[in-house]
This record gives structure tokens, C-alpha cells and sequence, in this order.
């Protein structure tokens, strides 16, 4: 006999076996077959058999996460998104959860906030489920942060007195970290940054102001702000004693008496030495430019017209700007008067202060008084990298010439000894580091050789984040 395999009538090649088979069967190889068998005498064609494939049964993948969310911070009011990817088999369902509770809704791959509020703050995950698995993506936060809230602004101090400290410091509340300056008339005086806090923490201006001298008197702000906002304070005024004068670096001082600046009136004269330095300025402090316009003048004794000096609109005197005869770097003021006109913005009432100079000279073979401290060395608080200031004034005319100022010092490693000497009375240790530390003190030498020495004052140098 002889055999042929057909499908669909088609003879398949090499099929001529009594049986037919297939390896590795596909979706293509169904149909109609039938065999054609023949000998010597002719051929009989069999009934046709129907070859149905089915498709191979598909494996179900179950879900998992691919992409998870991230912890995430925005501003109040801002926007964000918490997202996930994940794979598998089948349609694939989200649900999103916030501190265990389902979101209505939130069922797709993307969380979104389109102006966060205080409530949207918690602990967000999302499941995804496609029919025969479920899997939860990983616990994240979002944090909606606060800007920091100013509760207590720095308080203004007025009637300082000259040389006395002046602490300054404001408060402020925010959960999150911020950043803080310090102002002091628009110019930076120090800055830092604080963890957040559940209540008001305290930010002290540091260091310290240390010395209510002219530098000190103005106003005051502290600036805070995270990437949520920007908050400034009322500003605080600082401004010294109505009483309070001095004559900077020479040692001079006296005393008004407010009682007697009465509208109109001119204060009896008050006395200055016959010579001064160049470098020499003469403080007066009665209120502040926010509530008193000032005017300096000058004129001889002899003159009842005084010129005023240009630019000298301040309650601070420079006496570079007097218009006096000068002489080896020393201005002599015999015979001139120094006037300042006070006038009160809000009433226009005004007051005369005059600033005689004195007949006491220091010319060579004239007794002069030995050199006495007005205002002591004070402890010194700084920064590392800042400066420290040290300074001392003189109580009388003796030593307010030809001294000798003899800097020393005892560091906390024991060295000991006269690290600087200058005629000034003020000295600026730049740079301070915590090697610096110990105690500092001042000997005064006088022309006649008179020596008075300072209190033994602590320098304490704190690290930069302290």
C-alpha cells in the first residue's frame, strides 16, 4: 500500500507513513486531515479528521511594586504629588491610605495635592491588588511645613546708660527648621539656624551687645524664614540715658539734667578739655532720631552766631567736622563754643545745649591729675572668628594725654605677658578663637608716669552652632 497525508486537501510533503504526527503543535497546524491510500489495482481516500490547537494556558504574574513613594515636604498651600509603580498580570487596582484609613476616591497610580493643608500631613501607602495578589508599597510622610511665627518681639530700651550691657532677643515658633539674622539699622549683626520646636524657643542676639556706646544706639530686628515664608519683627530701639554724654577715647564725661532742657532754654555751659584728638567724638543722647531732629554749630565765646556744621545731624559729634584750627593732630578749642539745638518732632519744642571749653591746659610744667578708670574693662562673650572689643575710659583731664596703654593677658594654657601696647584705650582682638580664652587686663601709664590698672576681665570664645 501506499499512503498521503493531506490537509485541507493539500498532500503534505514527506507524510507517506501509515500514520502521521506532529511535534511541537501551533495554533496554524489546525484543520481538516485526511489520508490517500492506494496499491496496484487504485487508491481509496479516508474521512476527513478535524485537528483542533488549543492555546496554552497563560501564566497569571503577581503584583508587586516596582517604583515606591518617597517621603515628601511642601509648603502650606503648595503642591505635590506621592506616586507608585507596579506590575503584573491582569488590571491592576490602587488604593491609597492615610494614617490606616482608605481615601475615598484615591485610586489611581498618583496621589495629588493641589494646595496642601495642615490636615494632608501623615503617614500615606498604597495597595495594589489585580484579582488572585495584593501587595502595599512602603510606609512614607509628608511633612507640610510652617513658616516660623514671630510670638514675642524684641523690646525697645531707652535710657540706657553709657557703658552698661544691653541684652536683645525675640521669640519664635515653628515645628520646622529655620534660619534667623539679626538686624541692626538694615546692616547683619549675626545669623544662625534652629531645629524646629513645638513651642516659642528664644533667639538671643549674640554675642551680646556688650557696650551702649554711640554703635549701639539704633533699631533692632530679627528676620526668620524656611522654604514656607519670611517673617520680620517690630523693630526695638535702643537708645541711651537723656542724661548721658561722653567724650570717646579721652575719658571725658558729664551730666545734663533733663528738668532743665526746657523748650526754648539754654542749658548752662559745660566744659571740655582745652585740647582734644582728631579721633576724639563727643556723644550726647536725648531720645532718638525717630522722635528728635539734632543740629550741631559752633562758634567763638565772643560771637552770639553759630554756624551750623554740615552734616553733623546726629546726637553724635565728630570733631573731624568742627572747622577749628588744627595742629599736629590735635584741635585746639580754647576760646570756641560747641552748641546742639534738640528739637522734639512731634511738638517743635527745642532745646540749647552749649559745650564750653575749658581753660585747663596740659601744657608742659602745669600739675595734671594722675590717670583714673571712668569705665572698666566688662567680660566679653564672642563667636569664634569674631572680634572682641576691649576698651577702658579715663575718669579726669591727667590722663587724657600721653598715655600708654600696656595689654595683657593670662590664656587658660597659662601663658601669661603684655601682648599689645597702644595709646587709645580701645583695643580689637580680631579673629577670636578658643584659644583665646582667659582672663585680659589693661595697665594705663600716664605722662607723669602714674600707672592704674584695669579689672582682670574674662574672654569666653563659643564654637560657630553653639
Amino acid at each position: 500500500f501506499t499512503y498521503q497525508w493531506r490537509k485541507a486537501g493539500q498532500a503534505i510533503p514527506g507524510a507517506t507513513a501509515a500514520s502521521y504526527s506532529r511535534n511541537g503543535v501551533q495554533p496554524a497546524d489546525a484543520g481538516s486531515y485526511d489520508v490517500v491510500v492506494g496499491d496496484p489495482s487504485g487508491s481509496l481516500t479516508s474521512n476527513a479528521a478535524l485537528w483542533i490547537v488549543n492555546a496554552a494556558p497563560v501564566a497569571v504574574q503577581p503584583v508587586g511594586i516596582i517604583t515606591q513613594p518617597k517621603n515628601t515636604a511642601i509648603a502650606l498651600g503648595g503642591s505635590c504629588v506621592l506616586s507608585a509603580v507596579a506590575g503584573g498580570s491582569g488590571t491592576l487596582v490602587y488604593q491609597w491610605y492615610r494614617n490606616g484609613i482608605a481615601l475615598p476616591g484615591a485610586t489611581l497610580p498618583v496621589l495629588s495635592f493641589p494646595s496642601a493643608a495642615a490636615n494632608d500631613m501623615g503617614i500615606y501607602w498604597v495597595t495594589v491588588l489585580n484579582g488572585t495578589s495584593n501587595v502595599s508599597s512602603d510606609r512614607v510622610q509628608l511633612f507640610i511645613i510652617g513658616a516660623p511665627e514671630i510670638t514675642q518681639n524684641p523690646v525697645s530700651q531707652r535710657n540706657v546708660a553709657y557703658g552698661s550691657k544691653v541684652p536683645m532677643s525675640a521669640f519664635v515658633k515653628c515645628t520646622f527648621p529655620f534660619s534667623w539674622v539679626w538686624m541692626k539699622d538694615g546692616v547683619t549683626l549675626g545669623s544662625g539656624a534652629r531645629a524646629g520646636s513645638a513651642v516659642a524657643v528664644e533667639i538671643p542676639l549674640s554675642p551680646a551687645i556688650l557696650s551702649a556706646g554711640a554703635s549701639a544706639q539704633g533699631l533692632y530686628s530679627l528676620v526668620v524664614w524656611n522654604s514656607a515664608g519670611k517673617e520680620e519683627s517690630a523693630p526695638a530701639a535702643v537708645v541711651l540715658a537723656v542724661h548721658s554724654t561722653r567724650l570717646l577715647r579721652n575719658g571725658w564725661s558729664t551730666n545734663l539734667d533733663p528738668a532743665k532742657l526746657k523748650s526754648g532754654s539754654t542749658y548752662p555751659l559745660l566744659t571740655l578739655p582745652s585740647l582734644v584728638t582728631l579721633d576724639d567724638t563727643l556723644i550726647v543722647s536725648y531720645g532718638s532720631v525717630d522722635t528728635h531732629a539734632y543740629q550741631w554749630a559752633s562758634s567763638a565765646v565772643t560771637s552770639t552766631v553759630a554756624v551750623p556744621i554740615a552734616g553733623q545731624t546726629w546726637s553724635t559729634l565728630n570733631l573731624k567736622s568742627v572747622p577749628l584750627t588744627v595742629v599736629k593732630g590735635k584741635v585746639n578749642l580754647a576760646g570756641y563754643i560747641l552748641q546742639l539745638r534738640i528739637i522734639t518732632k512731634a511738638t517743635g519744642e527745642w532745646r540749647v545745649v552749649k559745650f564750653v571749653v575749658s581753660r585747663f591746659s596740659t601744657v608742659a610744667g602745669k600739675a595734671v591729675a594722675p590717670a583714673a578708670l571712668a569705665l572698666d574693662l566688662d567680660d566679653l562673650i564672642v563667636g569664634a572668628g569674631w572680634t572682641a572689643n576691649f576698651g577702658v575710659a579715663l575718669a579726669n583731664n591727667g590722663g587724657q594725654f600721653g598715655c600708654t596703654f600696656n595689654w595683657f593677658r593670662k590664656l587658660k594654657g597659662g601663658a601669661v605677658g603684655c601682648f599689645a601696647i597702644n595709646s587709645t584705650g580701645f583695643y580689637a582682638l580680631a579673629k577670636t578663637q578658643p584659644a583665646d580664652e582667659g582672663e585680659y587686663w589693661v595697665q594705663v601709664v600716664d605722662a607723669q608716669g602714674n600707672m592704674v590698672e584695669s579689672r582682670h576681665a574674662s574672654l569666653f570664645v563659643y564654637a560657630a552652632g553653639d
